[in-house]
């Protein structure tokens, strides 16, 4: 699956999800429009935890400028950390906008995640979830 996320400036954008958050570029799916990463220009990025599962991001350049505000519903989406702690300090470092607190999840059969949202360049909402060992 490919998860389209709107952006304003391709390049910050790039320096973001590459940089900070660890994604790899595929330069396989990459539409440069122009060269000048203008309207309709668009790279695949790919997220890869230590489990060696992965997601897809389509940065596509489809926004004038950033969103106003952080949206407060819609897809958001989750990057799976080792350590959530160390990867919200992490993004504090890095002067990145944190959305919330570090939240204590449990589901129904008792398995907890901790996870918090964040936000890119553009005001996309993200979350960044560690799925915690289960303890019987």
């Amino acid at each position: 699956m490919v998860v389209k996320v709107s952006t304003s400036d391709m390049l910050r954008s790039i320096g973001f999800y590459c940089g900070i958050l660890g994604c790899t570029m595929d330069d396989r799916y990459t539409i440069n429009a122009n060269k000048k990463w203008d309207t309709n220009s668009y790279v695949q990025l790919n997220y890869t935890t230590d489990d060696h599962l992965q997601f897809v991001i389509g940065l596509y350049k489809d926004l004038d400028q950033p969103y106003s505000s952080v949206p407060q519903n819609g897809t958001v989406p989750s990057f799976l950390v080792p350590d959530v702690q160390a990867f919200y300090n992490l993004l504090s470092v890095e002067g990145v906008g944190i959305d919330s607190d570090i939240i204590l999840n449990t589901s129904d059969v008792g398995y907890t995640d901790h996870f918090f949202f964040f936000h890119d360049p553009d005001n996309n909402a993200l979350v960044a979830r560690q799925n915690m060992p289960h303890v019987d």
